[in-house]
């Protein structure tokens, strides 16, 4: 499973207050309104603007460049962001016609829709069958799937292939001191969003290790390079991780 970067961003106007990018789950806490944020609705978990309306991308931008203007303009507002805001992927921004600055979405201009009213309403999707919502990203644990002698593994994003000890029997890790020397734990950060079958554990020093299905995930000092199974049976009680399906 290649990592694929959840949205949890941050965009801030240069010299100007602060404004986040919020996902279900992850609220930076800053002082102006959010310039993005997740949003229910009927037709599930959408991408809304800081007052909630729904967001929504458009079939006929085959490029970062808007060809909504004019009368398409007044009925799809374009997401305008400050100029000079920095911009954390997957987000980005275009230049419209008129010099202002338009936020996308993995390289797709966003519009609100003005036949939205209230935060979750969702009148535009499926307009002309070349309007649609614009959706969060699904979170990914910070793992990949890697081709060995053994099979397909998880591995770290450094290509390190991923191990369980059979004798952590709960997701707090048993493995401390020399043990974690050779076996160090995979950590993350604090606040990263993971999907099931991925969690965190929290180890002695406050460290959060990533988890798989329970199990508290490591490395193996003994491998050098994607691929390498080296750890896999050691002393009958440390095993390669698979990939799952869900």
């Amino acid at each position: 499973m290649n990592r694929s970067l959840f949205l949890a961003a941050l965009l801030f106007a240069t010299g100007c207050s602060s404004a986040a990018v919020t996902t279900a789950g992850s609220t930076q806490d800053l002082e102006a309104a959010p310039l993005v944020q997740t949003v229910a609705t009927s037709a599930g978990d959408v991408l809304a603007n800081g007052s909630g309306l729904s967001l929504y991308t458009f079939d006929r931008d085959t490029t970062a460049d808007s060809t909504c203007y004019d009368a398409c303009a007044n009925t799809w507002p374009a997401l305008i962001v400050p100029s000079g805001a920095a911009v954390v992927a997957p987000f980005a921004t275009s230049t419209r016609r008129d010099g202002q600055t338009q936020l996308t979405l993995d390289g797709h201009p966003l519009y609100t829709f003005a036949g939205d009213a209230a935060q979750g309403d969702v009148n535009g999707d499926g307009l002309g069958g070349v309007w649609h919502l614009a959706r969060p990203s699904a979170p990914s644990a910070p793992v990949k799937t890697v081709a060995t002698t053994a099979g397909d593994v998880l591995a770290s994003e450094a290509g390190l292939s991923l191990y369980t000890f059979d004798r952590d029997t709960t997701v707090d890790s048993t493995c401390y001191d020399a043990c974690a020397a050779r076996w160090p734990a995979l950590t993350v950060g604090a606040g990263t969003a993971l999907p099931s079958p991925f969690a965190t554990s929290t180890r002695r020093d406050g460290a959060l290790q990533l988890t798989l299905d329970g199990h508290p995930l490591y490395t193996f000092a003994g491998d050098g390079a994607e691929g390498d199974v080296n750890g896999d049976g050691i002393g009958g009680v440390w095993h390669l991780a698979r990939p799952t399906s869900n």
